[in-house]
């Protein structure tokens, strides 16, 4: 678990870095960082999100283990960093406005990936 927060740690901050020198202003479909699980907890309402996203997934060993960041689009996508095994993944779920959750998008683990999604 020490790993785990380690990494969140360090996913978040090199975030907030590069979010912190975007110039530009936010628009509506912006990803918005998540630095308030200090202890790299996921909330009970966020697990709930997840576990029913992972319903129809193929992948139940899928664990969230930080929710990264969330996006407002024609209802609201979530991006958990996950532990599969011996590897992280990242996942995004879409919840719509019926809050019905799926997972939209599954890929390993790579900061400069993720950097790049949430800055675009």
């Amino acid at each position: 678990m020490k790993k785990e927060i380690l990494i969140y740690i360090l996913v978040s901050l090199t975030c907030l870095l590069l979010v912190g020198c975007k110039k530009e202003e936010k628009k509506a479909n912006d990803w918005i960082l998540n630095l308030n699980e200090k202890d790299g907890t996921v909330s009970e309402e966020d697990e709930r999100i997840f576990n029913d996203a992972i319903g129809n997934y193929s992948d139940k060993e899928l664990k969230p283990v930080a929710l990264l960041g969330e996006q407002v689009v024609a209802g609201m996508n979530y991006m958990y960093l996950c532990k599969n095994d011996n590897s992280f993944k990242v996942a995004i779920v879409y919840k719509n406005l019926d809050g019905k959750s799926q997972i939209t998008q599954v890929s390993d683990f790579n900061v400069i990936n993720m950097l790049i999604k949430i800055l675009n």
